[in-house]
């Protein structure tokens, strides 16, 4: 459901209005806003069964005889606004059937993909990792993203693997129950960090199974790498990153541990991330002038974020090249998504370090550097 954030509503006369969208936007959507960036409403989650109706406080503003006059600063005119409380919507449609408490509250879900042609390995990956995102049960630990579990405050959870068993109800298989990915940062040449994931696989056959866990990559590691499982019975496998990553070369690495029924000849596929960081020498300079990022640097981000070096998108201070930080949707303003450009430098021996680096200003919203440690204009090139 769309709508303006509750509070923000001003009248300005005349049939005309102005409201804000919910994160403190200017602008919002009548049908949906901001996908996964916004959590359920009250009266979403009474709707689903999630809420009793005398949770939901807030009124509910309909505006009749609705347009647009400015979208992006959320202004429209109406013909009338409509205010309705929950009482007056059970008075008029009845209330919910089942009601809360006797209503479900674990949900299934199916991603069917639909292309022109065969998904790369990387699509694969990325696709997998939105749907174990999704139907992660707990907090994500991104502020400004809701799987279902956090969109839904914990009420409800939503269950995307285990398909096969679902479809053919009486057919036997050993599972995998976590769905999460392992995702590990490190320095060169330090240890691994003890990050590691732990899956626990399941013997549903009524015969023992023979299963085993094999990498993709000489940086990971599964233990136990296989086994025997009796019927019913169920093992954890402990995923890590091994110690030879240490000397891994730094940069992006993409693996995967396929947990494979011998006996069967069924697999289920879990995925890693390796980011390794490099470090930088003094004095240091980058003009971006090899065409990529040099591995002291690390790119992250929120939402739809894309950080890139380009020769294509305005006029670089110096060179042929820049780093550009946007937000890939584009839309003209109406998506965004923080970027984080990560350098690592080797400050051994150094002490009172200023970092001086060019900036221009494509049409950026106002959340740019804080004026501490930052010293001057953070768009301080025209």
């Amino acid at each position: 459901m769309g709508g303006w954030a509750h509070g923000t509503l001003v009248d300005l006369g005349g049939g005309q209005y102005d409201a804000d969208g919910p994160g403190g936007v200017t602008y919002w959507f009548p049908n949906a806003n901001g996908g996964n960036a916004v959590p359920y409403a009250d009266l979403e989650l009474y709707l689903m069964g999630l809420l009793p109706a005398a949770s939901v406080t807030n009124p509910i503003v309909i505006a009749e005889g609705f347009q647009w006059t400015v979208f992006n600063q959320g202004k429209f005119s109406a013909t009338n606004l409509k205010t309705m409380t929950m009482a007056d919507i059970i008075a008029g449609d009845g209330a919910r059937v089942p009601a809360y408490g006797a209503a479900p509250t674990n949900f299934r879900g199916i991603v069917v993909c639909i292309s022109t042609g065969p998904l790369s390995g990387a699509s694969w990956k990325s696709l997998d990792a939105d749907v174990s995102w999704f139907s992660t049960i707990g907090s994500d630990g991104d502020p400004q993203l809701y799987n279902f579990w956090e969109a839904t405050q914990g009420r409800g959870r939503m269950q995307m693997d285990g398909l096969l068993n679902v479809l053919r109800p009486g057919r036997e298989y050993v599972g995998v129950r976590e769905t999460q990915t392992l995702n590990v940062t490190m320095f060169r040449g330090d240890p691994p960090p003890l990050s590691n994931v732990v899956y626990t696989l399941t013997n549903s056959f009524a015969a023992p199974q023979t299963w085993t866990a094999d990498v993709s990559a000489a940086w990971l590691i599964a233990s136990p790498a296989g086994g025997t499982l009796a019927p019913g019975a169920s093992t954890q496998v402990n995923v890590s990153i091994a110690g030879s990553a240490s000397n891994t070369a730094a940069g992006l690495y993409a693996g995967s541990v396929s947990f494979a029924n011998v006996s069967n000849a069924g697999a289920t596929v879990r995925y890693a991330n390796l980011n390794i960081h490099d470090f930088a020498e003094l004095p240091f300079f980058d003009g971006f002038e090899s065409g990529s990022l040099s591995p002291y640097w690390t790119a992250s981000g929120t939402g739809e974020w894309r950080i890139v070096v380009s020769a294509t998108n305005t006029t670089p201070h110096s060179g042929s090249y820049q780093l550009c930080l946007d937000d890939y949707l584009g839309g003209g303003g109406l998506y965004f998504s923080r970027n984080e450009a990560t350098l690592g430098l080797d400050l051994d021996g150094y002490t009172n370090v200023v970092l001086t680096f060019w900036v221009y200003d494509a049409g950026e919203e106002p959340h740019g550097p804080p004026p501490s440690p930052f010293i001057g204009a953070p768009t301080s090139m025209a």
